[in-house]
């Protein structure tokens, strides 16, 4: 199993946030490789380019958020005391 470090992750939505650099136009085939070993996973992964994150940061917090949201209401964490209990 290939390990990874994300930029930002929230594991109760399995949600991974990348924020890309110039270096990564030179590496887009191994990024699509990655996020799709992560999907394995089910982790979801959202890219940004720092360039619209320094100068859209509202925007890309708002999409985030709606992200997050969705899948949160697809697959919602365990309340306090449920986990591992029968049906």
């Amino acid at each position: 199993m290939r390990k990874y470090i994300l930029d930002f992750f929230c594991p109760s939505a399995k949600l991974g946030i990348e924020l890309d650099g110039k270096i990564h136009d030179k590496q887009a085939a191994y990024d699509t490789f990655r996020s799709e070993g992560l999907s394995q996973f089910g982790i979801h992964i959202l890219r940004f380019p720092n360039e619209r994150v320094l100068s859209s940061v509202e925007t890309v917090v708002s999409e985030i958020s709606q992200v997050l949201n969705s899948l949160m209401r697809v697959t919602p964490p365990p309340q306090a005391g449920e986990a591992g209990r029968g049906t």
